[in-house]
Order: structure tokens, then C-alpha cells, then sequence
């Protein structure tokens, strides 16, 4: 259904028999004048738009066919899941945190000091085992 060459040939031939010979060059030239015109303000409008934007402006940005619908929908649903991921998380982190034993060290001077490594350790192994397979840490056991 597109205009292909055999179209616009057939076109002009039927355009020449009903414009004719007599009037064929002014209007040709009136056509010649027509695509002239159109040609140099499409060049001023480019020409004026990158004098606007920059030479560097990325018209990829502003592509409206890179806007796929359901790439969008299937990324807010995966933002939405590792936010209310991240918050569980928080929140199991902050009960785990509560019910770590403190394994305190004594210091020189007398005051109690966390063992950071040992706790650092337990809160690791416990993310990576899950809150399911969480058990209760007994110091006195190792």
C-alpha cells in the first residue's frame, strides 16, 4: 500500500495530461520551489534546535520507542518487591541484633568490651543461614 516508484511515475504522467504541456514547466518549477522551501526551514530548525540544546544533547533520551510499557511496569513491581525486601530485612536485622548474646571480654582496666569480631561472625553466618534456620548461640559452648 506504500508509494513506490511505479506509483509516483503513473502519478506524473497522469498530472502532465491534465495540467499539459503548456502550464507543465511553471508548475514544475513552482514544485522546485516548494521542495526548496521545505528543505532549508527543516535545515533552520535543526540548525536552531542544536544551537538551543548543544551539540552534545542526546536525542536517544527523548525516544519515545524505548518506553516500553510492560519494561516499566516489570521494573516498578521489582523496585517495589526489593524495597519491602529491604524493610523485612531491616527488621529481622534489628530483632537479630536484639537477641545476640554479648560476649563481653574484660579489658585491662576493668570495663567490658564486645568481641566485634565474634559478633560480626554470628550476625554473618545468620544472614547467609536465614531467619528460619536461626538458632540461639550458646558462649559456653565453644
Amino acid at each position: 500500500m506504500g508509494l513506490s516508484l511505479e506509483k509516483m511515475l503513473l502519478i506524473l504522467i497522469i498530472a502532465a495530461f491534465v495540467i499539459g504541456p503548456e502550464r507543465l514547466p511553471y508548475y514544475a518549477a513552482k514544485l522546485g520551489e516548494l521542495v526548496r522551501t521545505v528543505r532549508r526551514t527543516v535545515n533552520n530548525t535543526k540548525n536552531q534546535l542544536q544551537d538551543e540544546l548543544g551539540e552534545d544533547f542526546d536525542w536517544k533520551q527523548y525516544d519515545p520507542r524505548q518506553y516500553d510499557p510492560r519494561r516499566i511496569i516489570r521494573e516498578a513491581i521489582i523496585e517495589d518487591a526489593a524495597a519491602e525486601a529491604a524493610e523485612k530485612e531491616a527488621a529481622l536485622g534489628k530483632e537479630r541484633a536484639a537477641s545476640l548474646p554479648r560476649i563481653t571480654q574484660r579489658a585491662a582496666d576493668g570495663t567490658a568490651v564486645v568481641a566485634a569480631s565474634t559478633t560480626a561472625h554470628l550476625a554473618n553466618s545468620l544472614h547467609e543461614a536465614g531467619a528460619a534456620a536461626w538458632v540461639p548461640f550458646d558462649s559456653e559452648a565453644t
